[in-house]
């Protein structure tokens, strides 16, 4: 039996999570969306995020000993986290719960995390007329400029234009476990 965990995601604000291109001349970086021209979170960002809360989680004093291994210090430079993971200096060392749920080089991940898409719209949608299209629906367009932190003055040449998500959207993902064992439930807790 596999454990499957399922969360929703609520904006306080409007949102922006770009994807790396524009909307022809109006819009300089649009909204991030699947095929179907639904606003997306990806899996992979999700659990980067949620990564980064467990290891800020096991930094807690009273988590001291469930942190096993480098990977799961926070605060520390890239170069320094992956210096040494769970195991790889001493291969019968039991893995952290980092190393456990999201993977490192002695341990694939058991965890799957999928993208996050609008509640009521988790499966792909059809195109049509009525279909969600960019700048269109559950968006709208910001414009911003670049202010100079040192100086705090607007820059020049600065102003840009984006895409915003609405507000009122609420976003679902799962989070499955790909071998589930008597460790999984241990896991989910976390």
């Amino acid at each position: 039996m596999s454990i499957r965990l399922e969360f929703e995601i609520t904006f306080k604000s409007d949102f922006h999570i770009g994807a790396g291109h524009g909307l022809g001349l109006e819009i300089d970086s649009a909204l991030l969306r699947d095929a179907d021209g639904v606003p997306v979170i990806r899996g992979t960002m999700l659990a980067g995020l949620l990564r980064e809360s467990l290891m800020n989680l096991l930094a807690l004093d009273p988590l001291r000993p469930y942190r096993r291994c480098r990977m799961s210090e926070a605060g520390e430079t890239a170069s320094e986290t992956t210096s040494e993971y769970c195991g790889q200096f001493d291969h019968q060392a039991e893995d952290c719960p980092l190393c456990t749920i999201f993977g490192s080089p002695r341990r694939p991940k058991r965890w799957r995390i999928s993208s996050a898409r609008p509640a009521g719209l988790e499966e792909p949608q059809k195109k049509d007329k009525n279909g969600w299209r960019a700048g269109e629906t559950a968006a709208q367009s910001a414009t911003r400029v670049r202010v100079n932190p040192r100086t705090r003055r607007a820059e020049n040449s600065k102003l840009f234009t984006r895409e915003e998500g609405d507000s009122s959207l609420r976003f679902r993902f799962v989070a499955e476990c790909v071998e589930p064992d008597a460790g999984a439930q241990d896991e989910a807790a976390w």
